[in-house]
C-alpha cells in the first residue's frame, strides 16, 4: 500500500480529525488532508502529525467525480 494516497477532505474538524488521524496512523500509505486556508483551528490541531500532508483548498468546489472507466 505504499503507492496508495488517502485523501481526507475536512472542514472545521479540529475536535475529531486528530482522533481519526491517530486511528489511521498504522496504515502504510500516504495521508493527505485538504482544508480551507481559513480553517486555522483544524490546521493547528493536526500540524504536529509527522506523516500527514496538509493541502490548502484553492477553490470553493474542488471535488469533481469522474468515472474514467466508462469514457
Amino acid at each position: 500500500m505504499n503507492n496508495l494516497t488517502l485523501i481526507i477532505p475536512a472542514k472545521k474538524e479540529a475536535e475529531s480529525l486528530p482522533t481519526f488521524i491517530q486511528e489511521i496512523s498504522k496504515l502504510k500509505c500516504n495521508k493527505m488532508v485538504v482544508l480551507q486556508g481559513n480553517d486555522s483551528e483544524t490546521i493547528k490541531a493536526i500540524e504536529n502529525f509527522k506523516d500527514i500532508n496538509i493541502l490548502e483548498q484553492k477553490k470553493k468546489w474542488i471535488w469533481k467525480c469522474t468515472n474514467r472507466r466508462y469514457q
